[in-house]
């Protein structure tokens, strides 16, 4: 993860260069398996990073979940300049891209999926 983690930063980096803040979102299965180690590595380009994390699974699918991402964006007082990062499977991913489509009317969503489901 760590080699994918570093073209992460070089992307964002190269092509989102006006980022200031950068929300990590995750599921809690990957959090504890990869979270860290992305982290830091989007550490490492300067910006601010917040990790919103929630329950793994596809009952974390809710509104109640995808209220918690948006509240999280707000209360880290997130801007259209800002980037969220969708670091998981299809519901990580799912929850991660409606949440940063309709935020302020849109923010930069980066993909990164880890199951090959989500892949495709």
């Amino acid at each position: 993860m760590t080699s994918l983690a570093k073209e992460i930063t070089d992307l964002i980096s190269g092509e989102l260069p006006r980022v200031r803040s950068i929300a990590l979102v995750t599921d809690s299965t990957v959090d504890r398996l990869h979270g860290d180690a992305v982290a830091r590595e989007l550490e490492t380009t300067g910006r601010r990073i917040e990790r919103i994390v929630f329950p793994a699974g596809e009952r974390s699918k809710t509104l109640e979940t995808y209220a918690h991402l948006v509240r999280a964006l707000a209360t880290f007082e997130f801007t259209r300049t800002d980037l969220v990062v969708a670091l998981g499977g299809g519901v990580t991913g799912d929850l991660a891209g409606f949440a940063a489509a309709t935020y302020l009317r849109g923010i930069p969503v980066v993909q990164v999926p880890t199951t090959l489901l989500a892949m495709v």
